[in-house]
């Protein structure tokens, strides 16, 4: 009887071993397009009235470096779009690399002044509002543009790790979001421009310490950044 009861146990343990290591699936990048790296940030000031113009941040005075970049909410590095894809599942992405700051605390207690640092955001966006994103870029209507996100985030590392991350956090809790990336294709004075602001929170209407939000209207009226169409159209992929 004991001998039986042994052979048991060696057929389940035999039986364990032998099963295979099978790793969950993930999203992986499958397409990436060039990175936009210059449009031009516009801004009217509301206390002179005139129009304020900085390479690559939304400011309200003449911005000249990495720190006073730092403070300002709309800024970008670059900015680019990929493909994102699980099985048959497919997604794109709006990745743009920026400029941020903090003061730097312990718990509640002040330790050290402003210091400023890049990061990486993305807004991921449903196939269907992609698409149509793409048709209405090509289309001057002059009208401006809402897209939500599907999940949106921010990576100090591994991108696609961060990626999952936040898509797996969105399937265990999926939730509305505010998240919205802001556009006006149009003609002006017989050129084709894109005027856009990057992913925000277009309910929120506070600045964070030592944080500017520029994004003072939800339309593109006094603040955004603008291109040429034929600029904005690199970044647009399958």
């Amino acid at each position: 009887m004991k001998k039986i009861f042994l052979l048991i146990v060696l057929l389940i343990t035999i039986t364990s071993v032998a099963q295979k290591r099978e790793e969950n699936k993930i999203f992986e990048i499958v397409e990436k397009s060039p990175k936009l790296t210059f449009a031009n940030g516009w801004m009217k000031n509301d206390t002179s009235g005139k129009w304020v113009e900085n390479k690559n941040v939304i400011a309200t005075k003449k911005v000249y470096s990495f720190t006073d970049t730092s403070h300002y909410l709309q800024n970008f590095e670059w900015i680019q779009i990929a493909k994102i894809a699980k099985g048959n599942e497919e997604y794109y992405v709006i990745i743009y690399r920026k400029v941020q700051g903090k003061y730097e605390y312990e718990g509640y207690e002040y330790v050290s002044g402003w210091t400023p640092f890049k990061k990486t955001l993305f807004q991921i966006i449903r196939p269907d509002l992609y698409q149509l994103f793409k048709a209405k870029i090509q289309y001057p209507e002059g009208k401006d543009i809402y897209f939500n996100s599907y999940t949106h985030g921010a990576s100090d590392g591994s991108l696609i790790e961060s990626i999952n991350f936040h898509m797996n956090l969105k399937e265990k809790y999926p939730s509305e979001e505010n998240f919205a990336f802001l556009f006006n294709s149009q003609t002006l004075d017989d050129k084709d421009i894109v005027r856009f602001r990057l992913g925000y929170d277009y309910f929120t209407k506070y600045s964070q310490q030592g944080i500017y939000n520029t994004d003072t209207d939800e339309n593109l009226d006094k603040s955004y950044f603008e291109v040429s169409k034929d600029e904005f159209l690199k970044l647009l992929i399958d």
